[in-house]
């Protein structure tokens, strides 16, 4: 038997590709995403002497956070302001069932600007989206997965982690400044709760 280390190459922040089913436009501009770490809530047993502390039996995650850069049309950002607005109904609760049913509906610089070529995509896109009702249908289009691919040195596919059950929990704020000096992306970050996150080799 041998502990000889077989690859000596290290891990990079840089060698990863990230995606939400249910948030296109948000993929292709994702800057920064966390893997997130996980907890077992310790069972407390209590003697004449000291308090033990045992393994628990649940394990809570922590959430999947994600940022990433603002299209100009805004596209992405309102892909997950609706998706928190299906969810919360403010107004109305036909705002859950747009959601629930997949029924898209486009920021509107999306319809006025768009060319043949972006609406073309927006199709197949909703096209896509709508087939992930069959795959979440006691809750209808409510939750998402979401996968984190992580890649060798030769940015090969090598580790896969799935996120099951995604959903939205914040949103955050954008600031807009007249002050700056230099023209800089504007970024948001969103956190996405899950029910479990699952590990495989590619």
């Amino acid at each position: 038997m041998t502990n000889e280390v077989s690859n000596r190459n290290h891990s990079s922040a840089l060698k990863f590709s990230f995606k939400v089913e249910k948030l296109p436009h948000v993929n292709f501009f994702v800057q920064d995403v966390n893997l997130p770490g996980l907890n077992i809530d310790p069972k407390l047993l209590g003697n004449p002497f000291t308090t033990i502390p045992v393994p628990g039996e649940k394990i809570r995650f922590n959430a999947l956070d994600v940022t990433f850069v603002v299209d100009e049309n805004y596209q992405n950002w309102y892909e997950i302001f609706r998706w928190m607005e299906g969810i919360g109904f403010p107004e109305t609760r036909k705002q859950y069932n747009v959601v629930r049913d997949n029924i898209d509906k486009d920021f509107p610089t999306i319809s006025k600007k768009g060319n043949k070529t972006q609406q073309s995509e927006l199709d197949k896109e909703k096209a896509a989206a709508s087939n992930n009702i069959l795959k979440y249908k006691w809750l209808g289009n409510i939750h998402s997965e979401a996968t984190i691919t992580l890649r060798t040195s030769h940015n090969n596919p090598n580790i896969e982690i799935t996120f099951e059950d995604c959903w939205p929990t914040s949103l955050s704020d954008i600031s807009f400044s007249s002050t700056l000096t230099e023209d800089i992306p504007l970024t948001a970050r969103v956190s996405l709760l899950y029910t479990k996150y699952t590990v495989k080799a590619v």
